[in-house]
C-alpha cells in the first residue's frame, strides 16, 4: 500500500475549533523570539482539550550531526487511538511505511530550517486506517531555550474533530 501524500495547506483552511487551530493560538502567544516554543515553559494545563491530539518528538544526537534521529516522548490518547498504537518511546519511523517516514522526516527538517509550523492534510498512513482523513501540524520547539529546533509538537486529529477551546 503506498503511503498517502502530505498536502500542505494554510491554517485558515482548518476550522477554528479543530485541535490544530486551538494549539496554533497557544503557539503564537507563547513562541520565543526565535519563533519556537521553549519546552520548559510549555504548560499543558493551558490546552487540556488539545492534549489528546499532541505528539511530542525529540531529536536525538548532537546539533552538529547530519544524522537526524527522532524519538516519540509523548503520545496523546487521541493519537494513540487514531493510530492504533502508543508510539511513546519508539524511534520515529519504526512502524510507518518507508514513504510515509521519508515524507514526515523531510517535514521535520523543513520545520527545523524555517522555524515555522507546517500544516498538512492527508490520511493515516497505516494499513486498515487509511480511510481516516486527518489534519496535521508540526510546530517547532527547543528543549534548551536556545534557537536550536530539537523538539516538535505535532498535533494530529481527524478532519471532523472539534474541541471546545479553554476560556
Amino acid at each position: 500500500m503506498p503511503a498517502p501524500s502530505l498536502h500542505e495547506i494554510e491554517i485558515d483552511q482548518i476550522p477554528s475549533d479543530h485541535p490544530i487551530a486551538v494549539f496554533t493560538q497557544y503557539f503564537e502567544k507563547h513562541k520565543n523570539r526565535h519563533g519556537l516554543l521553549v519546552a520548559e515553559e510549555v504548560d499543558v494545563l493551558t490546552f487540556p482539550t488539545v492534549l489528546p491530539w499532541v505528539l511530542i518528538l525529540d531529536e536525538l544526537g548532537s546539533k552538529n550531526s547530519e544524522d537526524h534521529t527522532f524519538i516519540y516522548r509523548f503520545v496523546g490518547t487521541g493519537c494513540a487511538t487514531l493510530f492504533g498504537v502508543d508510539y511513546t518511546g519508539f524511534l520515529f519511523g519504526d512502524s510507518l511505511p518507508p514513504e510515509a517516514t521519508e515524507a514526515r522526516y523531510r517535514e521535520f527538517l523543513r520545520v527545523q530550517e524555517t522555524r515555522k509550523p507546517i500544516y498538512t492534510y492527508t490520511s493515516v498512513p497505516l494499513e486498515g486506517r487509511e480511510f481516516k482523513e486527518i489534519y496535521r501540524c508540526c510546530f517547532p520547539a527547543t528543549k534548551s531555550g536556545s534557537d536550536l529546533v530539537d523538539r516538535f509538537y505535532c498535533v494530529i486529529a481527524e478532519t471532523d474533530r472539534r474541541i471546545r477551546p479553554r476560556p
